[in-house]
């Protein structure tokens, strides 16, 4: 494991890809504004040696995954997925995910929403909001429960985003022992 912090870390370098190879993520968004996301079949882009190895280490993952996409030149909203981790895999393009202590508190979100079996807290950003840390790598687990963005630069970054049922592994500080237990 190359990259570990309290919010990441790298997925380890295997014999087998986890995403299936030559797959063209643009033909899934005509219009983005500045981040979209869709849902789409695990099954249709993760590897069945990637599902395989993810389920012998105890992840029950979900047979949907999400594809978000960020347009180039932006810095993205500041939100909490409110769930605890997933496993992104960054496809196309380039970005970086930044994790926000926000100035201002969950009580002052500006709003909540509820779509596609997902939910998505968003912050208001402020001048006084602290990066705690920021991530660049190209797959890894993350922690997606503690607010953050993701900022762009030339290119569009388009990112596969596998999640669990969390019943096992219920915490991203679980997901991280566990990779690191099955990886010694």
């Amino acid at each position: 494991m190359s990259n570990y912090s309290n919010y990441y870390i790298d997925l380890p370098k295997q014999n087998f890809l986890y995403v299936k190879p030559d797959i063209n993520v643009s033909n899934y968004f005509k219009d983005v504004q500045i981040h979209s996301w869709i849902e789409l079949e695990t099954t249709d882009f993760i590897t069945v040696e990637a599902i395989l190895w993810f389920l012998k280490q105890g992840f029950d993952i979900k047979p949907k995954i999400y594809l978000f996409c960020a347009v180039q030149n932006i810095v993205g909203p500041i939100h909490s997925d409110l769930c605890t981790y997933a496993f992104n895999f960054v496809v196309s393009g380039y970005g970086k995910m930044e994790w926000i202590n926000p100035y201002n508190d969950s009580y002052n979100a500006t709003k909540q929403y509820k779509d596609r079996e997902s939910q998505y807290l968003r912050f208001s950003p402020h001048e006084n909001d602290i990066i705690l840390d920021s991530w660049d790598g190209e797959q890894g687990l993350v922690d997606v429960y503690t607010p953050h963005r993701i900022k762009t630069k030339e290119v569009k970054r388009y990112c596969l985003s596998l999640r669990t049922h969390y019943r096992k592994i219920k915490s991203f500080d679980d997901a991280v022992q566990t990779l690191l237990k099955n990886m010694s």
